[in-house]
């Protein structure tokens, strides 16, 4: 009887043992995935899962267990992205306001720790091939805090002020800081972004009619 019960309480202690072993793969087989796409999308984004698969040294098969299909793999590699973000920066919360500097240094910061996978994102985010559920959350946010901040301005300078801002504090005005012959570090892309949002924010309160 002690025998007996001995192996049932060792055969459910061995089950969460199992569950985080499972996840643990399931992890790192995700890393593989996400470092196989960062790859492909910015030398062959037309790529497909077979070839994908082989890249990240995975059967399609596995792949296709984690991802049913490319669009579900895109939403994937997207929502990698978002988990590693700080909330600030999905909600696009506060980046209009005086101070929202620190917050797109944090931002471009945590872009450069994954630099392959965000250049790959915005990649396929500017191709059409991604489609992401928090940009216009982010849009609204900052239109709400233009609007709160300089509600009498002309409508136009608020437009333009709200597309300057999403502009310079997003990923793809990191991408454009951190590439080509200029080739800032991220730690200067985020310096430079900082500056131009506190300048843009700063012109916009003394201004009436258009940012020329």
């Amino acid at each position: 009887m002690m025998a007996h019960s001995g192996t049932s309480g060792s055969t459910g202690g061995d089950a969460p043992l199992r569950t985080d072993l499972r996840d643990r793969r399931r992890a790192q087989t995700n890393d593989l995935i996400a470092d196989a796409f960062s790859e492909l999308t910015l030398t062959n984004p037309r790529f497909t899962m077979q070839e994908l698969a082989d890249a990240a040294g995975i059967s399609v098969r596995t792949l296709y267990r984690h991802f049913a299909n490319r669009e579900e793999l895109v939403a994937g590699m997207l929502r990698v992205v978002n988990q590693r973000m700080p909330p600030e920066h999905i909600s696009g919360e506060g980046l209009i306001e005086p101070g929202s500097e620190g917050r797109v240094r944090r931002s471009f910061e945590i872009f450069g720790e994954h630099d392959k996978l965000m250049r790959a994102v915005v990649v396929a985010r500017l191709s059409g091939s991604l489609v992401d559920p928090s940009h216009g959350e982010r849009n609204a946010r900052i239109v709400e805090g233009v609007e709160q901040r300089h509600g009498d301005k002309p409508d136009v300078l608020k437009r333009q002020l709200a597309a300057l801002t999403r502009l310079i504090g997003g990923s793809a005005g990191w991408m454009t800081l951190t590439d080509g012959a200029i080739d800032l570090t991220h730690e200067e892309a985020g310096d430079a972004a900082a500056w131009a949002l506190r300048t843009l924010i700063a012109a916009a309160d003394a201004e009436n009619g258009r940012l020329e």
